[in-house]
């Protein structure tokens, strides 16, 4: 879809987001006996990673789908027009 690519770049940042906090969880564990490194490692910990990233691309689909839905029916009527 021609007009849907800011969602999917906020897509990408989301699951990145997710990655790079699972990332620094395991490093905070590993240096777990400086207080600095537990509090980063408090602050990124999520028990249920999956399913919190299910549920924020959830989020970000249902938010954005008028917009896409729009995008959608206008390319079907360019096309249409085109012909």
């Amino acid at each position: 879809m021609l007009n849907s690519g800011s969602y999917f770049i906020i897509l990408v940042g989301l699951i990145l987001f997710k990655v790079i906090s699972y990332i620094v969880n395991k490093i905070a564990v590993k240096f777990a006996r400086y207080k600095l490194a537990r509090n980063i490692g408090m602050w990124v910990y999520s028990p249920s990673l999956l399913n919190d990233l299910k549920n924020e691309m959830l989020k970000l689909f249902l938010e954005s789908y008028f917009d896409l839905a729009n995008c959608s029916l206008m390319n079907i009527l360019a096309f249409f027009e085109k012909t």
